[in-house]
């Protein structure tokens, strides 16, 4: 409640300054007051009531990029089929995109992040080589 407080005093001060010069200075004075309750009040015509606390979801006005944990990309088919993209994110989604997997490791490539990992993700078309060995499991 004290930085509203503030704030609305910190408002009021420039409100005053910039119309100082165009003669307005020297209208209505205004005082404010903070009560036990801490409700403020001030000479208004009607009371201030106090400022709501809002909550504001930025992600609706642009898109914030997540950080990105690891990221790699499967080897190519030897016929020239690019191997697929992985990414995986702040908000434990691995996405895997299109292309090609082979994998013949008994480790996945994210195998040290596989405990951030809530959500799997194929975007566009997979084409599987003989192995998957390891890819999916804890």
């Amino acid at each position: 409640m004290k930085k509203k407080v503030l704030l609305f005093l910190v408002l009021t001060m420039i409100v005053s300054y910039l119309f100082k010069p165009m003669g307005l200075a020297n209208a209505e004075p205004r005082a404010i007051q903070v009560t036990d309750e801490h409700a403020i009040e001030g000479t208004f015509a009607e009371p201030i009531q106090p400022i709501e606390e809002t909550v504001v979801d930025f992600n609706r006005f642009w898109h914030v990029p997540l950080p990105v944990i690891a990221e790699g990309q499967f080897s190519d088919r030897e016929d020239g089929l690019v191997g697929a993209e992985w990414i995986l994110n702040g908000e434990g989604v691995l996405e895997v995109n299109a292309g090609f997997i082979n994998w013949m490791d008994f480790r996945s490539p994210w195998h040290d992040y596989r405990f951030h990992i809530t959500e799997i993700n194929f975007a566009g078309s997979i084409t599987a080589g003989m192995f998957l060995l390891s890819l999916f499991k804890t």
